[in-house]
């Protein structure tokens, strides 16, 4: 199935999805920092789940990278080096590393798992799947399959923490919208261009689109945006 792909479309894909792998190599790592400093087994039980989960989407896309190339690891290599070097990537790159030695462990979780995947999860798994529809990436649908399911439930359980974090006092409130802030504007600027590169000029609007998705989202926990 995955040989249907346009060839144009396949050459996308090695730029905007494969190097993904290394997004959730931080996000694990991040999930791991998380459930080491923080409080009580509700929240470091479910993070330590988390980083299972995301190696495991990390080799979900690492699998679809060497059959692409037809069975050696070519294209992880081109893959790797995008993330290294691609001017595409550089912003999205340097919020994972900056959150890599973020020292508040709730920041972490606030930036990774409610903005940089409140974004990067919708923009690549819904927006970016949709337009590869047109090149005959249907397959890529399927083998992606996980990450969407996974992602909705995830969800659920970071919207709860989160919640429970703002009702808690207006000091949780202010920080946690001020972290918010900040790590949506980081986000939108470092998706920019991987926006572009994938959807041309219909790029801006459909990462605005995200971007007012997940502002409503976090205006329903309390946020203040």
């Amino acid at each position: 199935m995955l040989a249907n792909i346009d060839e144009e479309w396949r050459e996308m894909i090695v730029k905007y999805l494969i190097p993904l792998r290394h997004y959730e190599w931080g996000a694990n790592m991040n999930a791991c920092a998380v459930s080491d400093a923080g409080y009580g087994a509700a929240l470091t039980s479910a993070m330590i789940f988390t980083t299972g989960d995301r190696l495991g989407i990390a080799q979900i896309l690492s699998r679809i990278g060497i059959v692409l190339s037809e069975g050696d690891a070519e294209l992880l290599g081109r893959a790797k080096q995008a993330w290294m070097e691609a001017d595409a990537w550089q912003g999205v790159r340097k919020a994972i590393e900056d959150s890599l030695v973020e020292k508040d462990w709730f920041e972490v979780l606030l930036a990774q798992f409610l903005v940089m995947d409140g974004m990067v999860y919708p923009l690549v798994y819904k927006h970016f799947d949709t337009a590869g529809q047109k090149h005959g990436a249907a397959a890529l649908s399927i083998l992606c399959e996980f990450m969407v399911d996974w992602s909705a439930e995830h969800n659920r359980w970071v919207d709860a923490v989160v919640k429970t974090a703002v009702k808690e006092s207006d000091e949780n409130r202010v920080l946690l919208s001020d972290w918010y802030g900040k790590w949506r504007s980081i986000m939108s600027e470092a998706l920019q261009p991987q926006a572009a590169m994938v959807l041309g000029d219909g790029g801006e609007a459909v990462l605005n689109e995200v971007c007012e998705q997940l502002d409503a989202r976090a205006s329903k926990l309390g946020l203040t945006l």
